[in-house]
């Protein structure tokens, strides 16, 4: 199984490449082939993914007190960095949005008991607005991953550095939320690591700092994954001819080869 990443020029529609040969192949851009593995099958399914980012959202929540789970914050931020890895803009923001929402609603519904049992609101206009709150909150998290799905496509990054922007925009989310309209910094991702080996970076690179290395833990595992793909482009539009290579050493390849 591979897993297919196209960059699409502009004024140009990707052809459906799944079980297409090379000289099926109407289309000039460029493709990239990554080494297939079980994440693969929720990168081609929107809805999966979706649910997968929320489910690993909802997980997210588990690592913080009491539970104290700091590896479990560093596996849910893995599974979002492997599902949005070669995502288009669109898809990695519907995903940064489905794990916010996943942790951010799990993980501040003591605000529901508040409004409910202590303020008198009615338990599904409290539901209501918890959820309201985390999707706002998540759209930070929505709006860097798409940033990155762009900068990936137009840059075109390798694997290490991919995982460094990847934590970047994840600390860049983070600040965002807790300083635009007065903040809600509650829950900031850096607090699961009360305990565990991040802990002792706490004096000198404060809680933000410790989020930045958590996610670029998270995202090193995926850069890992990802570091031998193969990269193909199409010459010809008629033809479909097809090379495969890196930089401006390219080889031809046979027509009529499988490319998934």
């Amino acid at each position: 199984d591979y897993a297919l990443n196209v960059v699409q020029e502009k004024g140009a529609d990707p052809p459906c490449l799944k079980h297409q040969s090379l000289d099926q192949l109407a289309w000039k851009g460029t493709i990239v082939l990554d080494e297939g593995r079980l994440v693969n099958s929720l990168k081609a399914a929107p809805r999966v993914a979706f649910f997968a980012a929320l489910l690993a959202g909802v997980l997210h929540t588990a690592a913080f007190a009491p539970l104290d789970a700091w590896w479990l914050q560093i596996l849910a931020l893995a599974s979002l960095a492997a599902l949005s890895w070669s995502a288009t803009p669109r898809r990695a923001a519907w995903l940064g949005a489905g794990f916010g929402l996943g942790w951010l609603s799990s993980g501040l519904w003591w605000l529901h008991i508040s409004m409910h049992q202590f303020g008198g609101i009615p338990w599904l206009l409290a539901a209501l607005a918890v959820l309201l709150l985390a999707a706002f909150l998540s759209s930070y998290y929505a709006a860097m991953l798409a940033l990155l799905a762009q900068l990936r496509l137009r840059t075109q990054p390798g694997a290490g550095l991919q995982a460094l922007l990847f934590a970047s925009v994840w600390l860049l989310a983070e600040l965002l939320r807790a300083t635009v309209f007065g903040g809600f910094p509650w829950l900031a991702s850096g607090y699961a690591h009360t305990t565990g080996p991040l802990a002792a970076w706490a004096p000198w690179v404060g809680i933000y700092g410790i989020s930045a290395l958590a996610a670029l833990a998270a995202a090193a595992n995926e850069a890992d994954v990802e570091g031998t793909a193969l990269s193909f482009r199409v010459e010809a539009v008629s033809t479909g001819t097809l090379e495969k290579g890196s930089g401006s050493s390219w080889t031809a390849v046979t027509p009529g080869t499988t490319l998934v």
